[in-house]
């Protein structure tokens, strides 16, 4: 195995551990979640480009500001818009959302693959869980991106949803709870 490859594949194991043990502190800042989302997807288009996918987004109106630690939430997010684009195929797209839930904020990752399997959505946020595994195999991957990203929401105090969208494909739903969110709306910051 290339040294390269295997150097990450420990850091992913080595940071994986620290998420779920919580041993770093949350660093919380209040931050433009339209504004974060646009980040993120700018810091996705080149490997999307390079799949043959493209990625759009929707922010909603008047979105409030949030209190994150901003480097944790973009490795959840960024977990999230990879599965999205390594699962979509040639052609397909990759649709970044934010705007309000029921009991938050949620950032929406939504893609054109296959979607997971109902049966095997709790499995997956097991570490090293790749749900089918010849399907996965053949995408890469160790298992560690979805409980990562799940215990980074949690540790926002949010929740992490992976399920098949009606109609076909994917979508994630990493929510944020109310207490998160800002009196203040962005257009007034």
């Amino acid at each position: 195995m290339c040294p390269a490859i295997l150097l990450g594949l420990i850091n992913s194991v080595i940071h994986f551990v620290r998420v779920d043990s919580g041993a770093d502190p949350l660093h919380e800042v209040e931050t433009s979640l339209g504004d974060f989302l646009t980040d993120m997807a700018r810091a996705a288009t080149p490997s999307a480009m390079r799949a043959g996918v493209e990625i759009r987004t929707h922010l909603a109106e008047g979105l409030p500001r949030a209190r994150v630690d901003v480097r944790l939430l973009a490795e959840a997010v960024g977990k999230l818009i990879d599965n999205a684009v390594k699962f979509t195929p040639s052609g397909g797209e990759v649709r970044l959302w934010v705007g309000y839930a029921r009991e938050g904020l949620e950032i929406r990752v939504e893609d054109d693959g296959p979607g997971v399997d109902p049966a095997v959505a709790e499995q997956l946020m097991k570490p090293f869980s790749l749900g089918d595994e010849s399907y996965a195999r053949s995408h890469g991957g160790m298992g560690l991106g979805l409980p990562t990203a799940l215990r980074v929401m949690e540790r926002h105090g949010g929740r992490l949803i992976v399920e098949r969208r009606e109609g076909g494909g994917g979508v994630a739903r990493a929510i944020l709870p109310m207490e998160r969110l800002s009196p203040s709306t962005e257009s007034a910051a």
